[in-house]
């Protein structure tokens, strides 16, 4: 099994100049935890997650995209202010993770696990040369799982 066969496609994207308060929308209106972030030439330039957007709203430096609800949920600060500003007007371009996890198409599944795994992320983006194709999530991966145990384990494409 493969990276395209536990993708899906279709995958949320914003622009680059897009600000905060827009993409937090967006991410909640689609019941999504992260999108893909376009330039002006709709090249993929890096991802943003609500755990990005949170950890600005409350003024915490990004220093690992990872730990940020960790450090939400037991804060550095106790008089760290949670009062979220839902209007922000900063580009997303500034608060973007500026690189994509990706894997080719044809990477096994168990690669993608196992990097998925050590590197602690949620999401990897599927692309083939730099053509974005789809992304596979760690709901993705719960899916794919509970399908097999039922003994509905879907069709290899090759």
């Amino acid at each position: 099994m493969t990276a395209a066969d536990a993708m899906h496609t279709g995958v949320a994207t914003v622009g680059h100049l897009q600000p905060a308060h827009e993409v937090l929308r967006f991410l909640v209106s689609q019941r999504i935890s992260g999108a893909a972030v376009l330039d002006g030439e709709n090249r993929v330039r890096g991802v943003i997650t609500v755990a990005d957007l949170a950890a600005h709203a409350v003024g915490m430096e990004k220093d690992h995209p990872a730990r940020h609800l960790a450090e939400l949920s037991n804060p550095p600060h106790p008089d760290l202010s949670w009062q979220a500003n839902f209007e922000d007007e900063t580009p997303v371009s500034q608060l973007m993770t500026p690189f994509l996890v990706r894997v080719h198409e044809a990477t096994p599944l168990t690669e993608v696990i196992t990097l998925m795994v050590q590197t602690g992320i949620h999401r990897v983006f599927v692309t083939r040369q730099d053509t974005l194709l789809g992304v596979i999530s760690s709901l993705d991966l719960v899916a794919l799982l509970g399908r097999i145990l039922e003994g509905n384990p879907p069709q290899e494409v090759n």
